[in-house]
């Protein structure tokens, strides 16, 4: 398949459970653009896009709207690295929920594929 990229968001979280990886992803990228620990991550399964998501949760964690706005797109860009950084964690302890097809189940364990667990991103995620 080269040259081909497929991009299949779980926005409801009805393919793919990543317990608790996904949720460290979202600390890394608050740590890492305020170092500072976020008190408040997003509301899981609520289908909001990743770049309200973020912005939720740098007000949330007390930065301005407008600063947050402002701030927004690097955090953006920060969080599919921090989910690539835990990539082996979501292939190791990633559970394909029931009903799924085989053919997920491959792509999960294909190389250079890379399960995502939040949507919103313009561009596809690589591993």
């Amino acid at each position: 398949m080269s040259g081909q990229v497929l991009v299949l968001w779980d926005i409801d979280r009805t393919l793919l459970y990543v317990g608790d990886i996904d949720r460290q992803a979202y600390r890394d990228t608050y740590h890492e653009l305020t170092g500072r620990s976020a008190g408040t991550l997003p509301k899981r399964g609520t289908g909001t896009t990743m770049p309200l998501a973020i912005l939720r949760m740098l007000v949330e964690n007390g930065i301005a709207e407008d600063e947050a706005a402002s701030l927004l797109p690097t955090p953006v860009e920060l969080l599919p690295q921090a989910q690539r950084r835990r990539i082996d964690d979501i292939r190791r302890d990633g559970v394909l929920l029931p009903g799924q097809s085989p053919r997920w189940e491959r792509c999960m364990t294909s190389r250079g594929s890379c399960p995502r667990s939040s949507p919103g991103t313009s561009s596809p995620t690589h591993c």
